[in-house]
């Protein structure tokens, strides 16, 4: 097999053709392509990484939720005292207490 865009070299197993350009052995060209297949392969695999990116979502929306609740919660507690003090008030003979 002839590669074309290479250049000669004296290095290695390479060897002058007769047209000048350097020749490679086929065992070489055969390990180049497996190594080729290897990186495309590894490539394509992306289940580790897609249960990370998973893992981490996870953690953000829990992040999120831990947040809201210490932010909102006095505030959603206030509310709901003051809706319960309200429906007491206004409630004939009631005698529920809002805690």
């Amino acid at each position: 097999m002839v590669l074309r865009c290479v250049p000669p070299t004296n290095r290695g197993s390479a060897r002058r053709s007769l047209t000048g350009l350097v020749s490679v052995d086929r065992v070489e060209v055969r390990h180049m392509f497996a190594y080729m297949r290897a990186v495309r392969r590894y490539g394509k695999d992306d289940t580790g990484a897609s249960a990370v990116e998973y893992g981490l979502l996870v953690a953000a929306i829990a992040a999120v939720i831990v947040v809201v609740v210490f932010a909102l919660g006095n505030v959603v507690k206030s509310k709901f005292h003051h809706t319960c003090t309200n429906v007491n008030g206004t409630a004939v003979g009631n005698t529920a207490t809002c805690q």
